[in-house]
């Protein structure tokens, strides 16, 4: 069976059905993805928490790192074969936590996994659990050409040229790519008007104020939202 074949297939379990070997190292992890790990440890360890809570345990890569940096992190996943510290949905985080129990969550890449309709909730548990910060991350749909330039020795800089949303639909009928609607992703930012980046702005700012959001230079899918407790 191919690579490709048990990513669908997972793919359309619940959260809480997927097995541990979705997150092998090998299976899941790319050079992207550890790029956007690499801004999540920055950015959590710019704040210097001594402690916080990652909501949605994957793979453990960035818990992992934070650890030999010195901070603890707790986890709390849905899914009990992956052994979180807690197993609880995001949606019900005051259930088992105190209101203001971390100085900072980490929520990366996990509110596409529910309906929209239930972002505004995630959310206002994320803001219940911390008593400071938040670190979000989203995946925003684009399609983008990529060009990366680097001198011997220096530091690399990449740039892409973003092109029509309509146009990445159309190759994707003709070359008979289409990603179905399946659990693992309901949505993704600017995937259609109601989740445009100008809407899930919106509603974070009900809950936080948004220091920094970027999406990643080397990888414009993933964005990222440094966010301040209301």
């Amino acid at each position: 069976m191919t690579t490709d074949v048990r990513k669908t297939e997972a793919e359309q379990l619940l959260p809480r059905d997927i097995p541990p070997e979705y997150y092998d190292f090998s299976f899941y992890v790319s050079k992207e993805r550890m790029i956007t790990y690499w801004h999540q440890v920055n950015e959590i360890l710019q704040k210097g928490p001594e402690r916080i809570l990652e909501v949605g345990l994957g793979n453990g890569i960035v818990s992992g790192i934070l650890g030999s940096r010195g901070v603890t992190c707790v986890t709390a996943d849905i899914n009990e074969s992956l052994r979180p510290d807690v197993v609880v949905p995001v949606t019900e985080l005051d259930s088992r936590f105190s209101p203001g129990e971390f100085p900072l969550v980490l929520c990366a890449r996990v509110l596409q996994h529910l309906p929209f309709a239930q972002f505004d909730q995630a959310l206002s548990q994320l803001r219940f659990v911390t008593s400071a910060h938040a670190l979000l991350t989203l995946p925003v749909e684009t399609l983008r050409l990529y060009a990366r330039f680097r001198v011997t020795g220096g530091r690399p800089i990449t740039l892409s040229m973003p092109f029509p949303l309509a146009l990445k639909r159309l190759l994707q009928r003709v070359l008979r790519t289409e990603v179905q609607t399946s659990t693992q992703n309901f949505w993704k930012v600017n995937q259609t008007r109601e989740v445009s980046m100008a809407s899930v702005r919106r509603i974070i700012e009900r809950h936080f104020h948004i220091e920094k959001a970027y999406q990643v230079t080397e990888d414009m899918s993933h964005a990222l939202f440094v966010l301040r407790r209301r």
